[in-house]
């Protein structure tokens, strides 16, 4: 009867232990947060449903390929720094061209007054090219840090609207909310406008030759 008693105490105290101990696999209610989507996955995901809504029949497109995603940084031609220099130069080549205009039509002028001003015209230009280089420069290289969106191209095969499958190359662009596609360029169109451009100015180029042979 004692042992019985005992072993009944051992029980209820190990029933005891194990509603308090600690609960290693604590369930709970709450999701875990998802990462946010990078910006190829997002720019992949709004072109994609750009094409859902706009192919003959989407659920035979395929896709073939995405390029990386490029951000479009602002021109630095567009900036307040660069206008604001475009328009000193500008400024500057008037001056120059009403100092060269003195000088070319000076009629009552001593020759030392003509050269005066000759050199000063001289001069005048000199500065204004090397601005105008410097602009240039500026425009080309370097880089503002603004960004204004992004683009990404798409290569892929769908029926065109006779139903024959064809490969298209599309690029899409996004402004920098990335919620929806702003552009879309047809990359092939496009080469071919190069391309006719290039024949364009090659034939002129024979027609001048020719031409100057007669």
């Amino acid at each position: 009867m004692k042992h019985k008693y005992i072993l009944a105490l051992s029980l209820m105290s190990f029933g005891i232990g194990c509603k308090n101990a600690p609960n290693d696999q604590v369930t709970t209610n709450e999701e875990i947060p998802k990462p946010p989507k990078t910006i190829d996955e997002r720019m992949n995901e709004i072109s994609t449903e750009y094409l859902r809504s706009n192919l003959n029949d989407f659920a035979r497109y395929e896709s073939i390929g995405w390029s990386k995603v490029d951000t479009i940084y602002q021109d630095y031609k567009d900036t307040d720094a660069s206008k604001i220099a475009q328009g000193k130069a500008d400024s500057l080549r008037s001056v120059w061209s009403d100092a060269y205009h003195k000088y070319q039509y000076a009629g009552d002028v001593t020759e030392q007054e003509s050269k005066r001003l000759e050199k000063y015209s001289d001069s005048l230009f000199d500065i204004h090219e090397n601005m105008e280089k410097q602009i240039k420069y500026n425009n080309e290289h370097m880089k503002t840090g603004l960004i204004l969106g992004y683009r990404i191209d798409h290569k892929f095969r769908a029926p065109n609207r006779y139903g024959a499958m064809n490969v298209s190359r599309l690029r899409f662009f996004s402004d920098t909310s990335l919620t929806n596609v702003t552009n879309v360029i047809d990359l092939d169109n496009l080469d071919r406008q190069v391309q006719q451009t290039l024949n364009d100015m090659e034939n002129l180029t024979n027609d001048i030759r020719e031409f100057n042979r007669n």
